[in-house]
């Protein structure tokens, strides 16, 4: 059966316009698509995906990301870079420079059969231990990984020259190296909270949404490290503790919009954003429209 869902996941992962200089679609591989892109710079919103997206840097850029204050923090990003995006939400970023890369689409179903193949042969008792490499921020290095993505692109490049036994044979030698890098289980479900502790959580967030949160002090209130931490407020709640937590701030900004005494300013300060320019930022990214066009409409 063909995989339909991979292309629906990269569009939604540009999140804007790019110059995409080839794609595997037209070659109906069953697992993956791989596409290679040049994007303009400039700010992507969050956005949500339902495959795995493998992306590769090809050249060196500068991008910020927003810690877990909110906070957007400038980063350097080396070539062949590799970074892991599981389904569900993509957090927003901003890149400096036009950057190049490799976007691979992987379905789910064949990242859970190699792994249970693997874990019949008994493999996996031998498996080097990176952590979990879907939740570093930055990405990670792996010359084999890169090589495969690499042999998949020049595929697609051909228009299938080799013939679709090569890409399926890449394919499965993609799952594996991506199951013996993870150690993990693709079928497992992420632990959740009890109905007690998320409620604890949510309404002590609930009841200050401006307090300044971070993640260790929120992870030791539930005896859970920041890695657990993290898993189980997704899980329980669809978001991550810094969505959830700008969900709050910017429901607090819509309402005091309608009070025409307080400027923008004003109103950025008491929904606990730093500037008038972080509220706005925000406001876009979430709603589609600056804060003084929504003020407008109302």
């Amino acid at each position: 059966m063909l995989f339909h869902g991979g292309s629906t996941s990269i569009s939604s992962f540009l999140r804007g316009n790019s110059l995409r200089y080839f794609s595997s679609v037209k070659l109906d591989w069953p697992s993956l698509i791989v596409e290679q892109h040049e994007a303009p710079p400039g700010e992507r919103p969050e956005a949500t995906i339902d495959s795995f997206l493998l992306f590769l840097w090809q050249g060196e850029g500068r991008i910020e990301i927003p810690d877990v204050k909110g906070s957007y923090v400038s980063h350097v990003i080396e070539p062949s870079t590799i970074k892991l995006y599981s389904p569900g939400a993509v957090p927003p970023v901003n890149t400096q420079f036009a950057c190049n890369f490799l976007l691979c689409a992987l379905d789910q179903k064949l990242l859970a059969e190699v792994g249970e193949a693997m874990k019949d042969e008994r493999a996996i008792h031998s498996y080097p231990t990176y952590g979990s490499i879907s939740e570093n921020h930055l990405g990670f290095h792996d010359s084999p990984l890169r090589q495969i993505l690499l042999l998949l692109g020049e595929e697609a490049q051909s228009g299938g020259l080799s013939g679709s036994l090569y890409a399926e044979g890449l394919a499965q030698a993609l799952a594996a190296r991506l199951v013996t890098l993870s150690r993990a289980s693709w079928n497992r479900s992420p632990p959740t909270f009890s109905r007690t502790t998320l409620r604890r959580l949510v309404e002590r967030i609930q009841d200050d949404p401006l307090a300044r949160y971070d993640l260790e002090s929120l992870a030791a209130e539930v005896g859970y490290s920041k890695r657990q931490f993290l898993r189980a407020f997704r899980a329980s709640t669809g978001f991550t503790p810094h969505q959830y937590i700008m969900h709050l701030r910017l429901k607090r900004a819509q309402q005091l919009m309608r009070k025409p005494s307080l400027t923008l300013l004003e109103i950025a300060l008491k929904s606990g954003f730093a500037s008038h320019a972080h509220l706005s930022r925000a406001f876009r990214q979430r709603f589609g429209v600056a804060p003084s066009g929504f003020r407008r409409a109302l």
